[in-house]
C-alpha cells in the first residue's frame, strides 16, 4: 500500500466486477457479450437464488501480467445477503486481497463482520474513511421523532483480525494494480443527500 505522494497506478489487462449485491436481482435475464448472468443450474442442479437487497457490494478482479488480484467494495445492508451471494457465485473470499468501505452508511458495511471474521489469512487491509464511524446518524421525521442509523462501529474491523487503512487519501492496493481514490469532495449544489438524514 502507497500514499498519495508516491502514486503510480500499474497497467491491469483485464478487470472484471461481479455485483455480489444490488437493489434488483432478475435470475430470468439473459447473459450477453459484456454481461454474464449467474447461471440457473451447474450440472442438473439448480443453483441457489441470488438474494437482492437495498444496499450495495461488488468485487473487482484485475489481472496484470500474470495473477488476478481482487477487492471487494462494501458489504450490503445486512448480515446475510452479501455471505449467501459469495457462496453461491463460489467466490472464494480468501482470494480477496484487499477490502474498501466506500462510506459509512448503514446499506454498504451490514456484513463487514461476517466476511471479515472468516477470513483465514490475516489481517488484511480494509480501506475506510475515519468519518465512516461517526455515530450520531439518524432520521428526522415530519412527525419530530429522530431514529438513529446503525453504522460502522469504531474498532470492529480490528476485532476481526484485520487493519484500517485511513482512507481520506488516495491509496494503492493489491500490487499497486487498484488505487481507492480517497475522500472526493460533494461540490455540486445538487448533491444534497437525504433531506431526513443529519448528523
Amino acid at each position: 500500500m502507497k500514499t498519495q505522494e508516491n502514486i503510480h497506478l500499474r497497467k491491469a489487462n483485464k478487470a472484471t466486477i461481479t455485483t455480489i449485491v444490488d437493489n434488483y436481482v432478475d435470475m430470468l435475464l439473459p447473459s450477453s457479450e459484456r454481461v454474464e448472468r449467474a447461471p440457473l443450474t451447474k450440472g442438473n442442479v439448480r443453483t441457489p437464488p441470488l438474494l437482492a437487497e437495498h444496499g450495495f457490494s461488488i468485487l473487482v478482479e484485475v489481472v496484470g501480467d500474470s495473477a488476478p488480484h481482487t477487492i471487494l467494495m462494501d458489504f450490503g445492508i445486512s448480515s446475510i445477503c452479501v455471505p449467501h451471494n459469495l457462496k453461491v457465485l463460489e467466490i472464494d473470499i480468501d482470494r480477496i486481497e484487499s477490502f474498501v468501505v466506500s462510506h459509512g452508511h448503514y446499506d454498504h458495511v451490514g456484513a463487514i463482520v461476517e466476511v471479515l471474521g472468516v477470513l483465514s489469512k490475516k489481517p488484511r487491509p480494509v480501506v475506510v474513511h475515519p468519518d465512516a464511524f461517526i455515530s450520531t446518524r439518524f432520521h428526522k421525521f415530519a412527525d419530530g421523532k429522530e431514529v438513529p442509523i446503525p453504522g460502522l462501529k469504531k474498532g470492529i474491523i480490528e476485532e476481526t483480525g484485520n487493519k484500517v487503512i485511513d482512507g481520506r487519501s488516495p491509496v494503492l492496493l493489491n500490487s499497486d494494480y487498484i488505487l481507492a481514490l480517497g475522500e472526493i469532495p460533494r461540490v455540486n449544489d445538487f448533491e444534497r443527500g437525504v433531506p431526513s438524514a443529519l448528523l
